[in-house]
């Protein structure tokens, strides 16, 4: 068995009594309740919240994993943001339609043009390649 040092044991005699004290005021004691209440009640929702959280991601990863992915959706949605803006913007533009419209065909025909001579130049580039002669040795 432990030997208790005389100390010791009067610490702890003290710490009971003060508490006991404190315990028997009916006040203090509804305000002690109540705090322990409230602490267990945001620790428990804390948890609570961690624990849906968890469940989240590992359906999130358990789907990724089965190969069920989300990503449709969301490209669908950032088009139909874009479409809503680019409506948006025509309908608040400050110039009239005829000269929005103008705009808008002007830059289409521009980036049409830029997409064509890029592809060109690739496309030259690709045949140039081709025709350099073969690097190494042949036997």
């Amino acid at each position: 068995m432990a030997k208790f040092d005389r100390k010791e044991v009067y610490r702890w005699a003290k710490l009971a009594a003060s508490l006991g004290f404190l315990l028997a005021d009916r006040k203090l004691r509804k305000d002690v309740a109540k705090r322990v209440r409230s602490r267990v009640g945001d620790a428990s929702e804390a948890l609570y919240d961690r624990y849906e959280d968890t469940v989240d991601r590992i359906e999130s990863a358990a789907g990724v994993l089965r190969g069920q992915t989300h990503w449709p959706s969301r490209v669908g949605a950032f088009l139909v943001g874009v479409g809503i803006g680019t409506g948006l913007g025509l309908v608040l533009a400050p110039t009239s339609g005829s000269e929005t419209r103008d705009a808008i065909r002007d830059k289409t025909i521009d980036f049409k043009n830029r997409a064509v001579r890029s592809a060109s130049d690739v496309a030259s580039k690709i045949r140039s390649a081709s025709d350099m002669p073969a690097t190494g040795t042949e036997i």
